[in-house]
């Protein structure tokens, strides 16, 4: 097979996913040094709330493609073995790390936090911290604690929908009719909870059961999906489909720049694009979900000859980073008040990302050798 030197449309998505995440989050701190989003920068409120959705999306694709293809099972089929294998190989390659990086970050920059909550190592050992008691050091990692919950929901819907999968005519279709009525009766609890006057972050948003419409339509796509061999000639179709992604990004993050004024818009923003995010990150998995060209190593050459390959070897620590950069954020802020209040911004970004993208790199290779044992 021919090594092709070109990122993997996969890493794309994951770039992208944690950059409207990181970008974002350098508000909660700029706006100590005086920043602001005005019409001039309003592009740079980026959807937060998105990545991780788009994040939630992949898993459940990428955990059903695990278990359809026969990785997570045992001589092809499940067994009590098999899915405890599971369990166990989600809890070293995302739990461990999650824990490891709460309670050493915490007990070095802010011991007091575990004085004043005691409680809190159980609520993180345990993947219920979902930011209570809040953390702009830990805070972020609420997402590992509902991801954990949604992990341990996945070998049950993979059963069910494989069963059911195997019992009916016409797959394709009547999987796609599922995905629908899942995405609409996810729209419809969400509304529900707005109208009963639920706060939204730690009600609709964190709990995973509210997330659990994503997970499920991330899963379904395996079933709704084309070869990818089979769709050479749809390239153009391809790159629609990243375009479209970044199109609802961009609009996104004007709808949000406007919520400031306009309760509206934060309403589309936070009970509405859910829905929107299923169908363009489906749009795009399923045009890219099983892209399986042989990639070239990720040299210092490949990458001048093609910059987009940095996208592969950051994708390979996203984990890490999104875990670290709220703390690197929280650590580096005060001491960045040394012009006008966008290029404080700027520079924080900026900074930001070079420091927690060099602790990423430490923290997975610090965690690879456990890896490659599962």
């Amino acid at each position: 097979m021919v090594e092709k030197n070109q990122v993997h449309p996969l890493n794309v998505y994951r770039t992208v996913s944690v950059l409207i995440v990181f970008m974002l989050h350098a508000w909660i701190f700029s706006m100590s040094l005086g920043f602001t989003y005005d019409r001039r920068t309003w592009f740079l409120k980026t959807p937060a709330w998105a990545g991780v959705w788009l994040f939630f999306l992949l898993s459940g694709y990428l955990m059903g493609k695990g278990f359809l293809t026969g990785r997570y099972k045992q001589d092809g089929r499940y067994t009590g073995k098999s899915i405890l294998q599971f369990y166990i190989r989600r809890i070293v390659k995302v739990g461990v790390p999650a824990w490891m990086f709460c309670i050493l970050s915490i007990i070095l920059l802010d011991p007091e936090f575990f004085i004043k909550n005691k409680t809190v190592v159980f609520t993180i050992l345990t993947f219920r911290y979902v930011n209570d008691p809040a953390s702009n050091i830990i805070g972020a990692t609420w997402y590992v604690s509902s991801l954990m919950w949604l992990y341990l929901c996945v070998p049950f819907l993979c059963m069910l929908t494989e069963a059911l999968a195997e019992r009916i005519k016409y797959r394709k279709s009547v999987m796609m009719g599922i995905f629908f009525v899942v995405t609409v009766l996810g729209l419809v609890l969400r509304l529900i909870m707005y109208q009963k006057g639920l706060p939204w972050s730690p009600k609709v948003y964190v709990p995973f059961y509210c997330n659990l419409d994503i997970y499920i339509c991330g899963l379904l796509i395996n079933y709704m999906e084309r070869d990818f061999e089979k769709k050479e000639k749809a390239y153009i179709s391809g790159v629609l489909s990243f375009v479209v992604l970044l199109t609802v990004v961009v609009l996104n993050s004007g709808i949000y720049f406007l919520s400031e004024t306009d309760r509206s818009c934060l309403f589309i923003c936070q009970y509405i694009c859910p829905t929107i995010y299923i169908y363009a990150g489906t749009y795009f998995l399923m045009r890219w979900g099983n892209y399986n060209k042989k990639q070239a190593d990720i040299t210092w050459w490949n990458v001048c000859r093609n910059p987009l390959r940095l996208m592969d070897a950051f994708a390979g620590i996203s984990f890490e980073f999104y875990l670290v950069h709220s703390m690197v954020y929280n650590s580096i802020y005060r001491y960045l008040n040394t012009g006008s209040p966008l290029e404080n911004h700027l520079l924080l970004l900026l900074c930001a990302f070079v420091i927690s993208a060099a602790l990423s790199v430490l923290m997975h290779r610090a965690f690879q050798p456990v890896r490659h044992t599962l």
